[in-house]
């Protein structure tokens, strides 16, 4: 998977993570060799999702080995409510697989605001597209823990439109504090958001436009969602 994201950002593949495992290029196949045979060293090799634990075990590594553990946040108490600054919100790695540019777009079509925090290698193209679409964008780089936490409670909507996801930390922590989350469906967001009960999917039966005009509009579905996605 590391190979893989590195392989992609660094725009040498298009594949998927799934179809990336037949890649069978030197390079990737000795360094498959390589870390496979320091796994197989391990006593147990500690993965946090089911996807993953798939991808390891193709790898050859012995399934009685492998254990499942969740990533894991703070308890947050819900606290006072503060009030909306922005429409949606983005928490990561500012890299081609978190899929923004869609985002931004879907922005300017429908003119909302939206807050992202952290950087990467896309940050500079992201800030020319905010200017070019002109749309509502306010990019605070990377900020510290405790200051995550009170922007997330600033927006009305958590958006991850990732083409991947392992188990993603920033949703999980984005349920926890009761937001309400949108998110493209894959094998990682799989495992945490059912659909309409703690979050809404992004698939080829929702569209991402639809999705966020859902989440924005939907009162009731908005205290449904906030209300199971931290239970």
């Amino acid at each position: 998977v590391l190979f893989r994201s590195r392989a992609r950002n660094n725009k040498k593949t298009s594949l998927d993570v799934n179809e990336f495992q037949t890649e069978h290029s030197y390079i990737y196949n000795f360094q498959r060799w390589i870390f496979t045979k320091s796994l197989n060293y391990s006593k147990t090799v500690i993965v946090p999702s089911n996807h993953l634990k798939d991808l390891v075990k193709s790898w050859g590594i012995l399934e009685q080995k492998i254990q499942v553990i969740r990533n894991s946040n703070e308890l947050h108490e819900r606290g006072e409510k503060i009030d909306y600054i922005y429409d949606l919100i983005y928490v990561g790695r500012l890299i081609e697989l978190k899929n923004l540019p869609e985002v931004f777009f879907i922005c300017k079509s429908m003119s909302v605001s939206i807050l992202i925090l952290g950087s990467g290698p896309q940050l500079n193209e992201l800030k020319k597209l905010a200017t070019d679409l002109k749309i509502s964008a306010t990019f605070k780089g990377n900020v510290s823990y405790s200051e995550v936490v009170q922007n997330l409670k600033m927006a009305k909507v958590f958006i991850l439109n990732s083409l991947h996801e392992g188990s993603p930390n920033a949703l999980i922590e984005a349920q926890s504090l009761g937001c309400v989350c949108v998110v493209r469906a894959n094998h990682g967001t799989l495992e945490i958001v059912n659909d309409l009960v703690n979050g809404i999917l992004v698939s080829d039966k929702r569209s991402l436009s639809d999705a966020i005009k859902l989440s924005l509009t939907d009162q009731l579905l908005r205290q449904n969602l906030s209300k199971n996605s931290i239970n």
